[in-house]
């Protein structure tokens, strides 16, 4: 079960944001302190009652706010007063305008008629705030988020809402996040029409991440315009969740294509290109290999049958990702970065590729190998983590290299470095080794 908690911190009004920030930033309450001792020196300088009277309706005031804050936030004010937001819409200003028109004619004229028109449109008004009122009474909400979703990708939310009332129905529910800001987007809003007594009901909210990571879902916000749509009355619940967004992927098939031709011109030994599989057989011709010449099938049929093989491509690719900037300057082409390495990593194991990973976490090097959608994840949520890091030359002194043997390397870095050249020449022993940066060229 979940408690509205609107007035904390998922959905503060305007009045407490503005509080809240004459208290929790520091540089505002420097400038706090400063304006109310010099309202109190330049009191005492001049002997002002007015200054006077101003230094002790500031520090009055102050107090106030403070109190207020801290009584809001107290589970028990919560439970009491149920802290929620009202706001009017433009129907409901538009209503207000023509009841308050009728109001003063029927003043004006006196007409018993008028009179009865008046009161009809204010208990529309009236009835219209206690129904809302009893449709966001006892409910309970909980969300279902997936575990992880991808960069800039939608994803679903399923949130469900229980109406704890034993006879009244709950209508016209519709259901948003809260704490939205520019890493979380709502896209589409959920609806409810209607919650029976001591029934559940869900709804999908389709939200989309716009920054790898941890993402923090702190709350769900219920809101309902029903009967009249004259008021919008919205609470906000605290339903904490957590969700891994991997890097955003690009489409990388232009380098693996390329990395195909540079592994196929190349004279890689036959141990690491793998074993050679049995394709068929053919008449002899000159320039076969006599080793491959098939006996017994040639005794049979009376004449030389060549055995044809299919070597075997040792299909591996390994990224080494960079994660050293010299300035926060360059955090774009990091980012660009992370998603060519991740977007790598997807498309081979799309292709049935083994895969591998070698980056650094802070003062750690990690190396994930292996094959398989689970290891993949496992590589995919190492570099929702990464972060930029200072330049460290000596990161990789004690990777095992003979593990990218015969393997597509992609050396991932956010710009072209020193140490990117030393380590392309020394892989390239091994491997079949190309450099993708997080800039527009890519060298290789």
């Amino acid at each position: 079960m979940s408690e509205p908690l609107l007035s904390q911190d998922i959905d503060p009004t305007p009045i407490r944001r503005l509080l809240r920030g004459l208290y929790s930033n520091r540089r505002a309450a420097w400038i706090r302190r400063a304006v109310t001792l010099s309202i109190g020196l330049a009191a005492c300088i001049t002997w002002s009652r007015f200054l006077a009277l101003v230094f002790i309706a500031v520090t009055v005031f102050f107090i106030l706010a403070r109190l207020y804050l801290a009584i809001t936030a107290t589970r028990l004010f919560r439970r009491i007063f149920r802290p929620k937001r009202i706001t009017v819409t433009p129907e409901g200003y538009l209503f207000v305008l023509v009841t308050v028109g009728v109001g003063a004619a029927a003043i004006n004229t006196g007409y018993a008629l008028l009179y009865l028109v008046f009161a009809l449109l204010l208990s529309l008004i009236v009835t219209s705030g206690v129904v809302s009122e009893l449709m966001t009474r006892r409910l309970s909400v909980t969300r279902s988020a997936p575990r992880a979703v991808f960069c800039g990708e939608r994803f679903e939310v399923t949130v469900s809402v229980r109406n704890g009332k034993r006879l009244f129905w709950a209508h016209g529910l519709r259901i948003s996040e809260a704490a939205v800001n520019s890493s979380l987007k709502v896209e589409e809003e959920g609806y409810i029409a209607a919650v029976a007594p001591r029934k559940s009901a869900t709804a999908s909210v389709t939200l989309s991440a716009h920054k790898r990571g941890v993402l923090a879902l702190r709350g769900v916000l219920v809101e309902t315009l029903f009967p009249f749509a004259f008021f919008r009355k919205r609470l906000a619940y605290e339903v904490a969740e957590t969700v891994i967004v991997y890097p955003a992927i690009v489409d990388v098939g232009l380098h693996m294509e390329a990395c195909g031709r540079m592994r196929s011109l190349r004279r890689v030994p036959l141990y690491i290109r793998g074993e050679e599989d049995f394709r068929g057989l053919h008449e002899y011709r000159d320039g076969d290999n006599p080793r491959r010449i098939h006996w017994a099938l040639s005794a049979k049929h009376q004449k030389l049958l060549v055995r044809e093989m299919d070597t075997r491509r040792a299909d591996k690719l390994v990224v080494v990702f960079e994660p050293f900037v010299a300035s926060e300057r360059q955090r774009e082409e990091f980012e660009r970065a992370v998603s060519l390495a991740a977007s790598l990593l997807f498309e081979a194991h799309k292709r049935g590729y083994e895969t591998g990973l070698v980056t650094r976490l802070r003062r750690r090097t990690v190396t994930v190998f292996g094959a398989g959608r689970r290891l993949m994840l496992r590589q995919l949520e190492v570099l929702a983590h990464v972060e930029p890091l200072p330049p460290d030359s000596n990161w990789l002194a004690h990777l095992n290299i003979r593990r990218t043997e015969g393997a597509t390397v992609f050396v991932v870095s956010a710009r072209p470095s020193a140490f990117t050249n030393k380590w392309q020449q020394y892989l390239k022993n091994f491997a079949v080794v190309r450099t993708l940066f997080g800039t527009s060229k890519d060298d290789s």
